[in-house]
């Protein structure tokens, strides 16, 4: 009989080491809960997320809207280098914190992006999400038990917030995943951060792997670059798992590592994918929108820059080399749904050369889940010219900086 109990004790603690729960009677004996997710966004005075171990049936969930930048916008005085937070601020701001000890955070977090959606397993049950509008609410149905959060730890006051900011200090923030169905949640520590309060990124919940299940996908914006992740529960190791993350800032990602480009006589450029057989030459004039006398220009960099004067009569007046053409950040990220429910990550990057600031034109990225390296990998590639390309930017507009 000791035997049994101690057999409990330990398939009990190995369940809070996996999904970062306190193990109770709905993990243990009533995995399978009907329940009815009733989100609401902004209608409340403070955020109130229920634990996933101890709710069935209706589950009410409050969340906060992202704020206005006015809310928390400091006052400087003529001499004050500290500024002062605006009337309220601090009371406003501890409402965005909540109590997530269930899923091992031993002090309350702030609570940014959510999404709602069948991020463990398909289910036919619908949640109900209102939202605080001008006109008053706006409602909307979903399908779906779980419950998506973007958090950040050690930031309790807004003093903290600000210093942890102010020092590039990006180490305090989780993905979680709440499933209200089974009584679990799932997190993972996250290179990501908040651009600022009022600017958290996105948190969608969309099926890349194609199984009915949709993975959590985030996106944010920092000054001019985006970054792109996207993560899978798998319910067999307890996990939150990374399928895909772009670089942070100019650093490296897959798709950079993919790709080659190479100058070539006659002002053209050829743009490669070699591992997807990708292979593409467009011209600097016509594709890319400069004159000729533009690339023919001597080099100079004091008197008259000019980055794109690699030729001579038409011809290279050097050898090209690896960093003449490359993949500058991020600008856009889709989704296209393509055959059999599965669903592409459309990656929009600009086409740079001999500089960040001479872009030539777009390259469109697809991303394709790969159920045997359990990622997302590159799948297609296509170059648009520079006019296309300017007409995109207008179209995307402010989405490349937050205010």
């Amino acid at each position: 009989m000791k035997q049994k109990m101690w057999l409990v004790f330990f398939g009990c603690i190995l369940i809070v080491a996996i999904t970062g729960c306190q193990p109770v009677k709905s993990l243990l004996h009533n995995n399978k809960k009907e329940v009815s997710l009733n989100v609401r966004v902004g209608m409340d005075e403070k955020v109130s997320i229920p634990d996933p171990s101890t709710r069935g049936g209706e589950v009410s969930v409050s969340l906060m809207e992202e704020p206005a930048y006015e809310d928390f916008e400091k006052e400087y005085k003529s001499g004050d280098d500290e500024g002062e937070w605006p009337e309220g601020a601090e009371e406003r701001y501890q409402n965005y914190l909540a109590d997530l000890s269930f899923a091992g955070f031993d002090q309350p977090v702030f609570v940014g992006a959510h999404v709602v959606g069948n991020l463990t397993e398909a289910s036919e049950h619908t949640a109900h999400i209102t939202k605080k509008s001008k006109k008053g609410e706006d409602k909307k149905e979903v399908t779906g038990d779980c419950l998506g959060l973007w958090v950040a730890t050690d930031i309790d006051t807004l003093d903290k917030y600000e210093t942890k900011h102010d020092n590039n200090e990006w180490d305090n923030y989780y993905f979680v995943v709440l499933d209200y169905k089974n009584g679990v949640c799932y997190k993972t520590k996250t290179d990501f951060f908040f651009s600022a309060l009022y600017d958290w990124g996105d948190l969608n919940a969309i099926d890349l792997t194609g199984n009915g299940v949709k993975e959590l996908t985030v996106t944010n914006v920092y000054n001019k670059w985006i970054g792109f992740g996207a993560y899978r529960i798998s319910k067999k190791e307890g996990s939150l798992k990374e399928i895909y993350v772009t670089g942070v800032g100019d650093d490296d990602d897959d798709v950079r590592t993919f790709f080659s480009g190479k100058l070539k006589d006659d002002y053209k450029v050829e743009l490669e994918f070699p591992d997807i057989g990708y292979s593409k030459t467009v011209s600097m004039i016509e594709d890319g929108g400069y004159k000729k006398e533009d690339l023919e220009k001597e080099f100079d960099e004091f008197m008259d820059p000019n980055l794109v004067c690699f030729w001579k009569n038409g011809k290279l007046r050097r050898k090209s080399k690896k960093d003449d053409v490359f993949l500058y950040t991020l600008d856009h990220v889709d989704f296209v749904e393509k055959d059999k429910g599965m669903t592409q990550v459309e990656l929009i990057k600009s086409v740079a050369v001999g500089h960040r600031g001479e872009s030539i034109g777009n390259m469109h990225i697809y991303l394709e889940y790969d159920k045997d390296s359990d990622r997302l990998v590159l799948k297609d590639a296509e170059y648009v010219d520079i006019k296309t390309a300017e007409k995109e930017w207008d179209e995307w507009g402010d989405e490349l900086y937050y205010e």
